[in-house]
């Protein structure tokens, strides 16, 4: 599992503040609070979908179960509330089996390979002379596995990075980190402004 991180952090004082100096009545002002939620709901929401078209866009997945299962690593939001102006997004899950990557099988002479990155190529996976190789397994899923020394036994089964943790890379987050805080800027004026033409 990876651990979770902090995406973004926003003044939220700081934004309420200057909402309220928007406002043109006390009782506008008043619910500046819940206008602020909403706010930094849509926003997180918006993020979470830039995330994933991040991770899309920078790692090789030809296998996407990840990014659309929660127990895989699919970002969650964690809604603000009035008594707590914080949204959070959070991506919590296990290291992906790396034929959800970009792969090819192995020959009689050459290692199989992975592509982990969209920018990277086709690698040989092999540790010194143990070459990788494609194996089905009883259940019908085929994983590309590897011996643990010369000996035929015993074998592992190779794994890529988690979904939190490709999530969590400045390849993915600089991006969306630069968006986000525009995008929260966007809901909030959309709400102030919906609420003065009342």
């Amino acid at each position: 599992m990876s651990d979770a991180r902090t995406f973004l952090e926003i003044d939220t004082d700081k934004e309420l503040e200057a909402m309220m100096n928007r406002l043109a009545t006390l009782q506008q002002s008043l619910g500046a609070p819940s206008l602020l939620k909403n706010a930094l709901n849509a926003a997180a929401r918006k993020v979470q979908k830039e995330l994933i078209k991040s991770v899309k866009e920078e790692y090789a997945l030809t296998d996407q179960t990840g990014l659309k299962s929660q127990s895989e690593g699919k970002p969650q939001v964690r809604n603000a509330s009035n008594s707590s102006l914080t949204a959070t997004i959070l991506s919590r899950g296990p290291m992906q089996d790396i034929m959800r990557y970009m792969t090819q099988p192995n020959t009689e002479t050459a290692a199989a390979a992975a592509q982990v990155l969209n920018e990277g190529s086709l690698k040989p996976l092999e540790v010194g002379s143990i070459k990788a190789f494609a194996e089905k397994l009883p259940t019908g899923h085929v994983a590309i596995m590897q011996r643990k020394g010369k000996a035929r036994l015993p074998i592992k089964k190779l794994l890529s990075p988690a979904i939190p943790m490709a999530m969590g890379s400045e390849s993915v987050t600089e991006p969306v980190q630069a968006q986000a805080y525009e995008l929260m800027q966007a809901e909030i004026a959309k709400r102030i402004d919906k609420l003065l033409e009342r």
